[in-house]
């Protein structure tokens, strides 16, 4: 059967170390800490791999305003 491949799937480009490199070259200022990694010749540019809480931080907060509904006003997704 078919196999999912996340070099495939999952990566911002693949190829030769070349192309890969010049790829992340590129996109160097707009997103910084993606790397190359390579495996038996292939060469793909992966994101870092870090959770979201370590992002956003673990803090929740509750939804309010139009958002969720409240005060009567529209919802978020809403047509009318």
């Amino acid at each position: 059967g078919n196999k999912r491949d996340a070099k495939w799937t999952e990566a911002i480009a693949v190829g030769q170390e070349d192309f890969v490199g010049a790829v992340q070259s590129a996109l160097a200022g707009r997103c910084p800490g993606r790397r190359i990694i390579g495996k038996d010749g292939t060469y793909w540019l992966g994101e870092p791999t870090t959770p979201y809480r370590a992002v956003i931080g673990a803090e929740k907060t509750p939804v309010s305003g139009k958002f969720a509904g409240g005060g009567g006003e529209k919802r978020c997704g809403s047509i009318d």
